[in-house]
């Protein structure tokens, strides 16, 4: 599931549940001109409970309405000083595979420079046992690959390609 399509559920799920809770709380106090002691409002709290409950799981397992993040700092095989790569935004992207080498998903990676030197962000994998690989593109052409590796990784290294 696409992580835009991800946080629609958990908005809608949300919504739903505070529908319920306010439905709940105006059923025990008789706004809906039932007698608070009936069957109804006296049900409708434990299925509030039970609702949040579940949203409070879905959203705890499926890594909450903001994505985390991770990075990797990027150090250039034969490049001593790493503010000579000029890396085009646009053309940088990672790869998440499976151990099976299928993969799970790709896009384009964030890119800050910092007192390390490149670092690439992307989002963070639920599972440990994928591996990320990493293709960044200098503004002159040059292309730029990082061997695929664990998500927990913090620095890695790149190597020139031909292409």
């Amino acid at each position: 599931m696409s992580p835009e399509v991800r946080n629609m559920v958990t908005i809608v799920l949300v919504f739903i549940v505070l529908l319920t809770a306010v439905a709940a709380v105006a059923a025990n106090l008789g706004v809906f001109g039932l007698d608070p002691d009936s069957t109804f409002a006296k049900t409708t709290l434990g299925a509030v409970l039970v609702e949040v409950v579940s949203a409070v799981v879905y959203v705890w397992r499926s890594g909450g309405l903001v994505p985390s993040t991770a990075s990797a700092v990027v150090a250039f095989e034969g490049e001593s000083d790493p503010s000579r790569v000029e890396l085009d935004a646009e053309g940088c992207t990672y790869r998440v595979t499976d151990m099976r080498a299928k993969v799970k998903e790709s896009g384009r990676v964030g890119l800050v420079y910092g007192h390390a030197g490149w670092e690439c962000k992307f989002p963070s994998p639920k599972e440990l046992d994928v591996s990320v690989t990493l293709r960044l593109v200098e503004k002159g052409g040059r292309v730029w690959e990082v061997r695929p590796f664990y998500p927990l990784s913090r620095d890695v290294s790149a190597r020139a390609v031909e292409e």
